[in-house]
């Protein structure tokens, strides 16, 4: 059990550097700061939460109460940046003079050079938009949006999580509870046919009638098959990558 708490701390400490300067400035500050509140939030708090994130004991009963999405976000709650800050401010305003600024300027420097520029990594890319979301999300919601207070669409999943960042009123099938695999939630008939290979129009249109949904929004890379003339829907429109049907009962 205690291998787990070990675990998830390596995990959060990474390759170790800031998580040394936040130790070092933790004894700085134990041995210079005097005033109780301080201590309270700088020293005191980050103790105990410490202490109970690598108690084995409460390791189970969190994951077991709230499951494991939780246990290993307590780390979260340390204020290691801000006491990193607190304990240069301190230390540097300890000093007068020139001395002063040089201590400020070292002290950066450490802290600049001791990560990498997470920026470079391939997770992250360039925005399109001032959204930062996909582009032919913000296209397909612009052409979908009406008057009406809200509307109902049938987005692919790579899409679901985007759709209400930008548009609040446009209302989903099903959404990032349902292809967020530690999140539970029913996965109904009408997402097993959307993640198909071949999208089945005779089994999903129905579905989709079924939810009033307004809009299909579908890749054009999947192959639709069966009687789209008997499904209640029509192509609308194109993206560049995705094909946009109308539900016919729908006045447009």
């Amino acid at each position: 059990m205690f291998d787990i708490c070990l675990t998830s701390l390596r995990d959060y400490i990474g390759v170790g550097s800031i998580f040394i300067i936040y130790l070092a400035s933790l004894i700085f500050l134990w041995v210079v700061e005097k005033r109780k509140t301080m201590r309270i939030v700088f020293l005191y708090a980050p103790l105990i939460i410490l202490l109970c994130f690598l108690n084995p004991l409460f390791e189970k009963l969190l994951t077991t109460l709230m499951g494991d999405e939780i246990y290993y976000r307590i780390i979260w709650l340390l204020t290691v940046t801000i006491t990193i800050s607190f304990a240069v401010v301190t230390l540097a305003f300890s000093r007068n003079g020139w001395s002063r600024w040089v201590c400020l300027l070292v002290s950066i420097c450490i802290i600049m050079f001791s990560g990498s520029f997470m920026y470079k990594d391939a997770v992250f890319s360039r925005a399109k938009n001032i959204y930062h979301l996909p582009e032919e999300v913000v296209e397909i919601c612009d052409i979908i949006k009406s008057d009406e207070e809200v509307v109902r669409a049938l987005f692919p999943e790579e899409m679901v999580s985007y759709v209400r960042q930008y548009n609040g009123n446009i209302l989903l099938a099903f959404g990032r509870n349902i292809i967020t695999p530690q999140w539970t939630a029913e996965v109904g008939e009408i997402y097993v046919e959307m993640t198909k290979k071949d999208v089945n129009i005779d089994r999903l249109a129905p579905l989709a009638v079924e939810k009033w949904m307004k809009y299909i929004i579908l890749p054009k890379e999947k192959k639709v098959v069966g009687n789209l003339s008997n499904s209640h829907f029509e192509l609308y429109t194109s993206t560049e990558n995705y094909d946009i049907y109308v539900n016919k009962l729908y006045d447009n």
